[in-house]
């Protein structure tokens, strides 16, 4: 419960924990098992000690799950490694720009797309943790079908695909990323872990696949590929429901046969915000917060998607329920 007594406490406790991931001081905490001092990681770190020892002493005593210390040395909590933890570690750092710049996006002084971007490449570390458990689903999905090639819409640095390969290593990945720096890091990735042949990163915007579709699409079969979508869809509907249906029906026409998987947060309405479990209550509603700050669309109920998806022209023929809040959609174009 947020106090007035704990309130500078909370926003410090973030701050710290972006300052230390951005800083590598996590990463050397992590191949420390035994702990290490603060004078070793400022010195390893070339970090200011008289900053960095008051950071790690206030974590100490106000998040000890996070960090702990024992005699010189500092240890991680059994907190940090934690998916929840992390997820939400690395969902900070992703919007962390919009969050500290509210006052000029209040004002008028600046406006996202412009002057203030989240940072995709901490988007892509909490994506890939929270849709974890919707990609084991998808690949149970796999299991049960002929898919020779998938093409992902959105896809980061290529994690999903490189989850995919590990399990149906004949399957050839094909990702679709409007981000420079997130795939110049997908290709860095893939040809550390000679992945390359099996997956291929392009340059591209999802919401206009008559640019990329012959590339994509040379010498495949439609009725052995797979789109899918993961959590970005929703992105779009900040230009309305009638844009977002326009895009969706372009892949109708472009790849008609080919198999088309959407997966979704559940939109949760206000009213029922009150009725949630408080850990969960919290987490989903800075989620949707952060959407409208940053010209997305908010998620919508499944029957929302059902008549979106319905609306363009694809046919859904099974839902799974995945996660404690989303949805993965079957359907073929």
């Amino acid at each position: 419960m947020l106090t007035p007594s704990n309130l500078i406490a909370y926003s410090a406790i973030l701050n710290i924990l972006c300052a230390f991931e951005k800083t590598g001081v996590f990463i050397e905490l992590r191949k420390n098992k035994q702990g290490i001092s603060a004078p070793t990681l400022a010195q390893q770190l070339s970090l200011q000690i008289s900053v960095l020892e008051p950071l790690c002493d206030f974590l100490v005593i106000n998040a000890p799950e996070i960090l702990r210390k024992k005699n010189e040395n500092y240890i991680l909590g059994d907190l940090f490694d934690t998916i929840p933890m992390q997820n939400n570690l690395f969902f900070s750092l992703a919007y962390e720009p919009v969050l500290t710049n509210l006052t000029g996006l209040l004002n008028g002084e600046m406006r996202y797309g412009k002057d203030i971007l989240r940072k995709g490449k901490y988007l892509r570390q909490s994506s890939a943790l929270y849709n974890n458990i919707a990609w084991d689903a998808i690949i149970d999905i796999l299991r049960k079908m002929e898919i020779n090639t998938i093409v992902d819409l959105g896809c980061s640095a290529g994690d999903f695909l490189t989850h995919v390969h590990n399990a149906f290593p004949r399957i050839h990945g094909i990702g679709i990323e409007i981000d420079n720096e997130v795939v110049e890091l997908a290709n860095k990735i893939l040809a550390e872990k000679k992945l390359k042949h099996h997956i291929s990163i392009k340059k591209g915007d999802i919401t206009r696949p008559q640019i990329w579709k012959d590339d994509v699409m040379k010498h495949k079969e439609p009725q052995h590929t797979m789109f899918i979508g993961i959590t970005v869809w929703h992105e779009f509907l900040y230009k309305g429901e009638e844009y977002l249906c326009n895009i969706l029906s372009q892949y109708r026409s472009y790849f008609p046969g080919s198999f088309f998987i959407v997966v979704e947060y559940n939109g949760i309405p206000l009213e029922d915000f009150k009725n949630l479990p408080e850990e969960f209550r919290e987490s989903a509603s800075v989620y949707q917060l952060v959407h409208p700050l940053t010209l997305q669309g908010l998620p919508q109920p499944p029957q929302r998607w059902q008549t979106i998806l319905k609306k363009s022209g694809i046919h859904i023929h099974k839902t799974i329920s995945v996660n404690p809040n989303s949805t993965i959609y079957i359907g073929i174009l």
